[in-house]
């Protein structure tokens, strides 16, 4: 989704980092450039390559991982901006090389919440529904699979097992 919305935005140029293949393949259906497999690499190297050692403008992070929210802040280029959607449920440090680099690149950074507009439903649902009302936003090349309701601790199964890649929809 977050792909999508930076399509939306304006977003000329969109590089897609994922440890998952399949995933990866899905960002490339839904309008990715270039895709990036991060498989025990820092994507550091390859973002740099593909951007001729600029950087990026914006760098979202979307996977809410501790080494992802710490990887992010290599990324951008110099007076570019690091957006936070996912959250991390453990500590992040951040080595000096990165922490250099929200200093030296003069970054700025930016957290963000799926809904703060009020009263329910505020802005930002009202702009989900008309994207998703115009096809504009693409729901189904994420949804790995529709099970029903009794097997959903199968789908827990292989979603602790790696075997879910993307969003599982369960049919009561």
């Amino acid at each position: 989704m977050a792909l999508q919305w930076a399509i939306i935005s304006g977003a000329k140029r969109v590089i897609a980092i994922d440890i998952n293949q399949a995933r990866l393949q899905t960002a490339l259906k839904l309008g990715a450039d270039n895709i990036i497999n991060a498989v025990g690499k820092d994507p550091y190297e390859a973002v740099y390559e593909l951007t001729k050692g600029k950087g990026v403008d914006i760098a979202v992070e979307a996977a809410g991982t501790v080494e992802t929210s710490a990887q992010v802040l290599a990324l951008p280029e110099k007076g570019g901006k690091v957006v936070y959607l996912g959250i991390p449920y453990n500590d992040v440090n951040i080595n000096r090389f990165r922490f250099e680099r929200i200093v030296r690149n003069e970054l700025s950074i930016f957290g963000t919440w799926n809904a703060i507009s009020g009263p329910f439903p505020g802005k930002e649902w009202k702009t989900c529904v008309h994207f998703l009302e115009k096809k504009i936003l693409k729901t189904t090349p994420l949804i790995d699979r529709e099970i029903p309701l009794a097997k959903g601790p199968e789908a827990f199964e292989d979603a602790v097992n790696g075997k879910v890649t993307g969003k599982v929809i369960f049919c009561p």
